[in-house]
């Protein structure tokens, strides 16, 4: 699963750090932490990062704020974080009114808390999930090789699916047409129909944008395009 930020502001030693606005954009998955003193090499951040920054300079523009909001959420990023006691006393109602309606989340660092802190926190707390990620990966990818080795073939694909994801699963040729399905319930079949799936032209579309390897939603559906031999 993504480490969302909420899941970072709950980590014991950044439980200090309050959120100020923005709290409909804590469910945002954090990538990594992007620590800038000065607020104008903003082109270095990249999407999926917490910008942390004493942000000087920022009481003296009355317009850099509204450009600060509007520059990190084009780059999206997932929130703005503010270290007080230094160059801000207080973080300006302005910018924190300016994120409230913007649902970009504005965090506020205490004096107290170093920036190394809270990078190495949440650089343990990422690379833990990773290390999770990778083991979970190489169970399936061995649960999969096994399926192939025994012969089971699509249906047992299907199968080892739901057991994982607890889902309906079911596998589609290229015009949308079911070679393998597997809903958990054997009284009901959630894909009783045997023709080629509705709004398959779209899916088919869709999925070609996606360049063949990455999930995407269609009508509540998670739908993962496989393409071999083009």
């Amino acid at each position: 699963m993504p480490i969302l930020l909420k899941d970072i502001l709950e980590l014991p030693n950044l439980q200090s750090i309050k959120v100020r606005a923005g709290h409909a954009g804590l469910a945002r998955t954090i990538r990594w932490v992007n620590v800038l003193e000065m607020l104008d090499e903003l082109d270095q951040l990249g999407e999926g990062e917490l910008f942390v920054t004493t942000a000087v300079g920022l009481d003296k523009d009355p317009g850099l704020e509204k450009k600060l909001v509007a520059h990190l959420k084009k780059k999206r990023l997932v929130g703005l974080a503010i270290q007080t006691g230094f160059y801000l006393q207080e973080i300006p109602q302005t910018l924190i009114e300016l994120c409230e309606a913007e649902k970009f989340p504005l965090l506020e660092i205490p004096e107290e808390m170093s920036f190394g802190e809270l990078t190495r926190s949440v650089a343990l707390r990422i690379i833990k999930q990773q290390s999770e990620l990778l083991e979970s990966t190489q169970h399936i990818q061995k649960g999969m090789t096994n399926l192939l080795l025994e012969k089971q073939g699509l249906d047992g694909v299907v199968k080892r699916l739901w057991e994982l994801l607890e889902r309906p699963i079911q596998i589609l040729d290229a015009r949308g047409h079911r070679l393998a399905s597997f809903s958990g319930d054997e009284k009901k079949d959630v894909f009783a129909s045997k023709g080629p799936m509705a709004d398959r032209d779209k899916i088919r579309e869709l999925a070609l944008k996606h360049s063949g390897d990455a999930p995407f939603q269609w009508k509540k559906k998670l739908i993962y395009p496989l393409i071999s031999n083009e």
